[in-house]
């Protein structure tokens, strides 16, 4: 059975959602993925020649699931899993497709390597789509590393005044899962390596 944590509203921290050995296997098949420089979301940029990478903003390694495995990985079944969980217990929770989904592991293995504030998802630029694979709803971060195997690079979600709520005592194996539009940011890292698998669930506009 899963427990989890509101720790801020619609932000949900769930324990133990997959063994260590559960994420290195996951590691291990991600490292076989295509990878490239983290790109900055596009969607409220209006420069039409943006390529999306921005090293001031966003600096570590984007593994990018292949729509293949996506839907028949075996880490697939603890993912939605983890997922109805959060429907069931958010106050307000978003309208998703199964179907219509993003995967990456990240990676941050060079010290400064970071991703500053930003959302996943902008609700200016998503008005007037009415196509629910373009835009993303539900945010998950999946920890794959052991905390023991780096120094800080830590996911903060956005709080005022301070404008940051660190997530409390993120282990391997657990999920945080917050809306897209939520803000948030991951800390420079300064030793070791950090991997997470994103996903993000998209759906019809803000319902």
């Amino acid at each position: 059975m899963l427990t989890s944590a509101e720790i801020l509203p619609c932000v949900f921290h769930i324990r133990e959602v997959f063994t260590p050995e559960e994420c290195n296997r996951i590691v291990s098949e991600a490292l076989e993925w295509k990878n490239e420089p983290g790109k900055v979301y596009k969607g409220a940029v209006e420069d039409e020649s943006f390529d999306g990478l921005d090293r001031d903003a966003r600096k570590c390694i984007s593994y990018h699931c292949p729509g293949d495995i996506m839907h028949n990985a075996w880490w697939r079944v603890k993912v939605d899993q983890a997922v109805i969980h959060y429907l069931r217990k958010a106050p307000t929770p978003p309208t998703i497709s199964y179907k219509h989904v993003e995967v990456q592991m990240v990676e941050y293995n060079d010290t400064g390597d970071h991703f500053d504030m930003h959302r996943d998802s902008h609700l200016e630029a998503d008005v007037g789509k009415t196509d629910e694979t373009r835009i993303r709803k539900l945010s998950m971060s999946l920890e794959l590393s052991d905390t023991r195997d780096y120094e800080d690079c830590k996911l903060i979600l956005a709080t005022p005044p301070n404008d940051g709520h660190c997530i409390p005592n993120s282990r391997q194996g657990d999920i945080t899962m917050f809306p897209s539009w939520h803000r948030h940011k991951v800390s420079p890292i300064t030793s070791g390596t950090r991997r997470a698998l994103i996903v993000w669930y998209h759906g019809p506009f803000w319902t």
